[in-house]
């Protein structure tokens, strides 16, 4: 239906993916305000919660989605995601 609505129903669209990213970026700018986030500038967080975002709508594919309905996403791959996320975003030099 998500990626339906970008076709059928743009401005909704558009509105959750803004309201979707903003509540991500508040909650990165709360981490960085509380130097939980060594290393990345304030204005990269609206890109870091865009990741985000994909990575979570394509681990929803991947492993929660099924032909029966919504399946629950097995405990290793939300701690690989969890790893990734902590190690990610503690990096501190490109």
């Amino acid at each position: 239906i998500l990626n339906e609505a970008e076709i059928a129903a743009p401005k909704a669209f558009d509105y959750h993916i803004k309201n979707l990213a903003r509540h991500y970026v508040g909650a990165l700018k709360r981490s960085h305000k509380n130097q939980q986030m060594p290393g990345y500038d304030e204005r990269e967080l609206e890109a870091i919660a865009y990741i985000l975002m994909a990575a979570r709508f394509y681990i929803y594919l991947r492993f929660a989605k099924s032909e029966s309905g919504v399946r629950k996403i097995p405990d290793w791959v939300v701690r690989a995601y969890m790893k990734f996320v902590a190690g990610g975003l503690g990096f501190r030099d490109v």
